[in-house]
């Protein structure tokens, strides 16, 4: 019986021998979470204009603490760490990334 040969020549890291651009989607992902990620993180560290008039910023919904007429359980808890500035979204967040 006959074999065919086949040349199996040694490829670098990460090389295929695929030549469409399948990188493209998961990059496209990264890009997008990426930059979610960084959106959240600045309007949480932000810590202002999250109401306006009777809507709340869903970043910062429900807020629990806080100095808006949205607020729960009143303004800034004396608890709060002095050297961390105080935002409702910190108290939120962390349960939406919890899912991440």
């Amino acid at each position: 019986m006959a074999s065919a040969g086949v040349s199996a020549k040694p490829r670098g890291f990460g090389e295929t021998r695929r030549r469409d651009r399948w990188w493209g989607q998961p990059l496209a992902v990264f890009l997008g979470l990426s930059t979610f990620v960084v959106y959240t993180t600045w309007a949480a560290f932000q810590g202002e204009h999250y109401h306006y008039g009777p809507y709340l910023s869903p970043f910062y919904s429900p807020e629990l603490f806080g100095s808006s007429e949205h607020s729960w359980l009143g303004p800034q808890p004396a608890w709060w760490p002095a050297g961390l500035p105080f935002s409702p979204a910190f108290l939120i967040l962390w349960g939406p990334g919890l899912f991440r």
